[in-house]
């Protein structure tokens, strides 16, 4: 096996900073739109779309899967529910084509246990049916989370995944979905006890969170039925619990389920670049936590953004543009108790085409949040003789905007000269009625180079008509406009 081992350092107080810690009740730049409470207690969460462009919670909870109709996100309403083993703490969902696959570490009503298909297609109504593995039988089949990746497989770990192997019964057992509706055992991988994974092209990532300091297998699985190690990443002061990469593969973000234990940011090129010699040359590039007395859960990455379920402290955005340098974006705290541990934000789905994005809290249920545009602010402050001289808004790119097409959104620069010109300064959105649409940005006057991002959302969180609109930047009596289209 080769064994790549980290040297364990803290980054500098760029990355981790005092200037991204939060308090109980607080948040920054993340407007919650609504929510929903109906059970005793709640676990992990994910996200379907249907053919009509509904949202859909798959809300995790102590007796089953609730599945929240998120089409009016101030009021989010169960549209369905589907029992499962209960009660339990556990229970993990991923979807492909129009199924949600259920895990749970429960196998009691024994007919709900091993993985739950439900088909989504009819919805409100909903049909499902319970799948196994060799090794398994309904009183034993149990598995702690599930993973689907692009190309058509399914991930179970933990629990009884592998049992009957012949090494560790938690390891993974992948699934191909050929026919979506009965996933079929194709291979496993059994070494080390996986709590979670997470699977990149043809790169699976294992974290194996029972070995002593953090531990993150990383398997080559051309061939599902063979999967075969690469390297592993190993570190101390770590209990890996998932992991995730930047859209482009070339950084691991990985979580640890431990008090005060960081974020990690790993360089992977080496990787990808087909020379296995280097497979070993994995190196840490850079770590953030928010409070060192608070536990960092899951982490999934949407474009630029990094979102972080971290407990107590409810959620975290990471701007990741540069993943050498997170900075924190945004919060929300789900959690208003002071405490630690295992409590508050389980989960988070940030995947929905409409922006908003939803988290899972244990003791509170489902929150519906819009991550504000004024965070996608980036802030190109120039050194002080090299300010702008005018005050000044560019032309939209791109121009016109479609909201047909995945992640659309559009960016405007803008200048603010060094002279002052009022205490505060505003980007907002109007359409040709003169009708205020979105305010992009109020906040206090500071000179710089910037620039903001509009998904074609309304103050709502909802997709403006298609049309001509304005934006219009003001500060004090200056003021200046520039358009955008907006088409489908």
């Amino acid at each position: 096996m080769r064994l790549f081992r980290a040297l364990f350092y803290i980054v500098a107080c760029a990355v981790i900073s005092t200037g991204t810690q939060s308090f109980a009740g607080g948040n920054k730049n993340v407007t919650l739109l609504g929510r929903s409470h109906r059970y005793q207690s709640y676990s992990n969460i994910w996200g379907y779309t249907a053919g009509d462009g509904k949202e859909y919670a798959l809300l995790g909870t102590s007796t089953g899967l609730s599945i929240v109709d998120m089409s009016n996100p101030r009021a989010p309403r169960e549209a369905a529910f589907v029992p499962g083993p209960n009660p339990t703490q556990w229970r993990e969902i991923k979807t492909y084509s129009h199924y949600a696959y259920v895990v749970s570490e429960q196998t009691r009503p024994n007919e709900y246990s091993g993985i739950q298909v439900v088909d989504l297609s009819k919805l409100p109504q909903v049909s499902f049916e319970s799948v196994y593995w060799p090794g398994v039988a309904p009183g034993t089949a149990r598995a702690h989370s599930i993973s689907v990746d692009d190309a058509g497989y399914l991930y179970i770990q933990g629990g009884s995944a592998t049992e009957g192997e012949g090494t560790e019964r938690g390891g993974v057992r992948i699934f191909s979905l050929a026919d979506p509706k009965k996933p079929a055992p194709v291979g496993f991988y059994d070494a080390l006890y996986v709590h979670d994974s997470f699977v990149k092209k043809e790169l699976l990532f294992n974290s194996n969170i029972r070995e002593i300091g953090g531990h993150v297998d990383i398997l080559n699985i051309s061939d599902r039925s063979n999967p075969r190690l690469l390297t592993s990443i190993v570190y101390p002061f770590g209990a890996s619990h998932n992991s995730g990469t930047t859209e482009d593969g070339n950084y691991l973000i990985t979580t640890d389920e431990r008090t005060g234990a960081t974020v990690k940011f790993w360089d992977l090129r080496a990787l990808w670049d087909n020379n296995p010699a280097n497979d070993n040359d994995i190196e840490l590039v850079a770590e953030y936590i928010g409070d060192r007395a608070q536990i960092a859960h899951n982490v999934h990455v949407k474009g630029k953004y990094a979102f972080i379920s971290h407990y107590v402290e409810g959620v975290k955005i990471l701007d990741i543009s540069d993943p050498r340098a997170p900075v924190e974006a945004g919060s929300y705290d789900t959690y208003l108790p002071a405490g630690s541990g295992f409590a508050g934000a389980w989960g988070v789905f940030p995947y929905f085409a409409s922006g908003n994005f939803a988290v899972s809290d244990i003791q509170t249920g489902l929150y519906v949040f819009r991550l504000d545009a004024a965070t996608a602010v980036e802030e190109n402050m120039q050194p002080r003789n090299n300010e702008p001289q005018r005050f000044a808004l560019s032309s939209a790119y791109p121009n016109p905007l479609r909201l047909g097409a995945a992640a659309a959104e559009t960016v405007i620069q803008y200048e603010l000269p060094s002279e002052r010109l009022a205490g505060r300064v505003t980007l907002k959105i109007y359409d040709l009625l003169g009708r205020e649409v979105r305010t992009l940005i109020d906040e206090a006057y500071r000179p710089g180079k910037f620039s903001a991002r509009w998904q074609g959302l309304d103050q709502r969180g909802i997709k403006v008509p298609n049309g001509v609109y304005f934006f219009k930047l003001v500060s004090g009596a200056q003021r200046t406009v520039s358009k955008v289209l907006v088409v489908r």
